[in-house]
């Protein structure tokens, strides 16, 4: 699963062609665990808690993750979005 995505970046859930940034991998919401240090507006913030939804009535899982940068700050994904984490 790592390499699955190397090479490319991840915007608003969305993969991007072009320059692989050196340290970023991309991965599943889902497999994000806590002291990952996740990418959030071109900022690396160091994930506190996890918490995953049960899916819903449209069949999509979420994904909310809690960080702190500065203040205790959290987004939400879909659990099959892909997201930016430092290695």
């Amino acid at each position: 699963m790592e390499g699955e995505f190397a090479g490319s970046r991840v915007a608003d859930g969305k993969v991007l062609t072009g320059e692989p940034v050196t340290g970023v991998r991309c991965v599943k919401a889902s497999a994000v665990r806590v002291g990952d240090y996740i990418m959030v507006g071109g900022r690396a913030c160091k994930v506190v808690t996890m918490s995953v939804s049960k899916t819903g009535k449209h069949g999509h899982a979420k994904v909310r993750l809690d960080f702190s940068d500065d203040g205790s700050e959290c987004v939400v994904y879909r659990s099959e979005a892909l997201v930016e984490i430092r290695e």
